[in-house]
């Protein structure tokens, strides 16, 4: 069992960071002058940071299509 981590923090997106610590994550987001953070449970470290998958072209007439 681990009894000590590193202090860092890593990039999530433009706006959130994220560094490991014993049992899960700590999330902090900053908004403006704002700052909020949040524990987030984790035990295994198994959360991977991925690239959004995002479609370039969006045509906006089949947006909503799926819930109809």
């Amino acid at each position: 069992m681990q009894t000590h981590l590193p202090w860092k923090w890593e990039d999530v997106d433009g706006s959130t960071q994220r560094a490991r610590v014993i049992g899960g994550w700590l999330i902090r987001s900053f908004f403006g002058d704002t700052q909020a953070m949040v524990w987030v449970k984790d035990n295994d470290h198994e959360w991977k940071i991925v690239e959004p998958k995002v479609d370039q072209v969006v045509e906006r007439s089949t947006l909503a299509e799926e819930f109809a």
